[in-house]
């Protein structure tokens, strides 16, 4: 998890490239605390103002 959030906040894409696209597949069918920092960070648009697009997809 640190290297995704090394990533957001080492810059960002520059504005005429498009969103890097990111997937991240949670190992478990419900929201759970060891996904939080992914959670609050897609809610904060921390990854959109670094340039990404994340969908964070639930097992199954």
């Amino acid at each position: 998890m640190m290297s995704v959030v090394s990533l957001v906040w080492a810059g960002g894409a520059a504005a005429a490239e498009p969103p890097t696209k990111l997937v991240f597949q949670m190992d478990l069918g419900v929201k759970n605390v060891q996904f939080a920092g992914l959670l609050v960070a897609e809610r904060e648009g921390f990854y959109r103002a670094a340039g990404l697009d994340v969908k964070i997809r639930r097992l199954g």
